[in-house]
């Protein structure tokens, strides 16, 4: 049990979150949307704070971040709960716990640690992943500080739904971050429960702040592959088109088990499209038969960094410069 960071105080023992872009009004005995901060006489508390359901070392690439320290490895953890609820969520276990509660003895981590088991496991990193880190940023943050201090990295793998305290909050201790967009306004509505403003702010937030940035897109058929995605297209290249976006294909899950499978001529044509839009480097996500998961340099065409699944290996590319032409290469690479 932790007190919450982000909330402030109204009549009657209400309380504002004030940690997404949500806003939840929450009365007293009662949790936010995410169902895991609650109203305890007036007080927003974090029940679960320290509560990891994962706990492992991934790929960087896994995340996805393909300009972050290619073939490194990052340490994931995770804790219950989400601010989303996406029809199509591929961790619904975990992130969807309304009406759910741990065990009262559930064992629990400090950030101490968690540092201490990525140092041992090798890695460079620790991720905040698989449900929605802003849920649990206070941990987050928390461990974020310790890992500066030992020398690691800290990355956020997030729906992007944050307010502008939280965002701030996340400044001297984040690196990088992998943000979902997920479709138009009337597809955040229908699908997620979000708005897309927010998200976009977001990315924005961090570009502009020179903190790492990737973008992921599910492509669903009949619902983010056509007017949506020429939205998306729009929306996202009037922030940046030098960011990395990962279109990924869809296979049914959760409440959209029915829902056809993305082909992969569908994600080629829109990888197609939105290179034509200008947008510097855009990658396919699960098919990796197709080679869509290199880095081309966008000026001279040659390949910088080959990658079929987690093998990665870094060919035309030295100090993120292009042995081929000499253009700079945005990311982080050595």
């Amino acid at each position: 049990m932790k007190q919450a960071r982000f909330w402030s105080s109204w009549e009657n023992d209400m309380v504002q979150c004030e940690l997404c872009a949500h806003a939840c009004m929450i009365a007293p005995g009662k949790s936010g949307i995410c169902g895991v901060r609650e109203n305890r006489g007036g007080i927003l508390w974090l029940p679960w704070y320290g509560l990891l359901i994962a706990n492992h070392r991934d790929p960087v690439e896994k995340k996805p971040l393909y300009h972050w320290y290619p073939k490194s490895f990052t340490w994931s953890i995770a804790s219950p709960g989400c601010n989303f609820r996406c029809a199509f969520c591929q961790n619904f276990e975990i992130s969807m716990i309304q009406g759910r509660r741990a065990e009262p003895n559930a064992p629990t981590s400090s950030p101490e640690e968690v540092v201490e088991a990525a140092v041992q496991a090798g890695c460079s990193s620790i991720s905040y992943t698989y449900t929605e880190p802003t849920v649990f940023l206070e941990f987050s943050l928390d461990t974020a500080k310790v890992a500066k201090e030992r020398g690691l990295k800290n990355l956020l793998i997030t729906n992007g739904f944050f307010s502008p305290q939280a965002l701030d909050a996340c400044l001297p201790l984040i690196d990088a971050v992998n943000i979902d967009l997920k479709g138009d306004n009337a597809f955040y509505q229908k699908y997620c429960g979000g708005r897309l403003g927010p998200v976009l702010s977001s990315i924005e937030f961090f570009y502009k702040h020179k903190i790492w940035v990737e973008v992921t897109t599910l492509i669903i058929p009949e619902e983010t592959d056509g007017i949506v995605f020429e939205e998306l297209i729009k929306k996202f290249g009037s922030i940046a088109k030098d960011i990395p976006w990962h279109l990924s294909r869809f296979f049914p899950s959760y409440r959209m088990q029915k829902h056809a499978i993305t082909s992969p001529e569908s994600i080629l044509s829109l990888r197609e499209k939105a290179r034509k839009e200008g947008f510097l480097y855009v990658y396919t996500g699960n098919m990796p038969e197709e080679g869509g998961e290199d880095t081309i340099c966008p000026e001279c065409g040659m390949l910088l960094i080959s990658r079929h699944g987690y093998s990665v290996e870094i060919k035309g590319l030295e100090e993120s410069i292009c042995k081929g032409c000499g253009k700079k290469i945005l990311g982080c690479f050595y």
